[in-house]
């Protein structure tokens, strides 16, 4: 696929503020739980970068951020999470 100035071009469903960020040359999202994509705008291909089971898009609030030449992405994930309810007694 080609592209020309001025078409647009629907490539993904994923577009949850937060879940994705643009690089230099393409756009990373999470497109469903623990799959990250990159999909480079000069070849319109996707590439799946594989996220170590970080529990990306699981009800967590992920952030992607990218680097102006691709070097990098940041991601932010839910690691660990617990929640306790404790009962004080004679507080006073």
């Amino acid at each position: 696929m080609s592209l020309k100035s001025g078409v647009e071009v629907k490539f993904s469903d994923a577009g949850t503020q937060g879940r994705w960020a643009v690089g230099g040359s393409g756009i990373y999202y999470v497109k469903a739980p623990n799959d990250l994509v990159f999909e480079d705008f000069s070849r319109m291909r996707s590439t799946h970068i594989p996220s170590a089971a970080l529990q990306l898009g699981r009800g967590t609030a992920n952030m992607l951020g990218a680097a102006p030449n691709d070097c990098c992405v940041l991601v932010s994930a839910l690691v660990r999470a617990e929640d306790h309810l404790l009962l004080v007694q004679q507080f006073r």
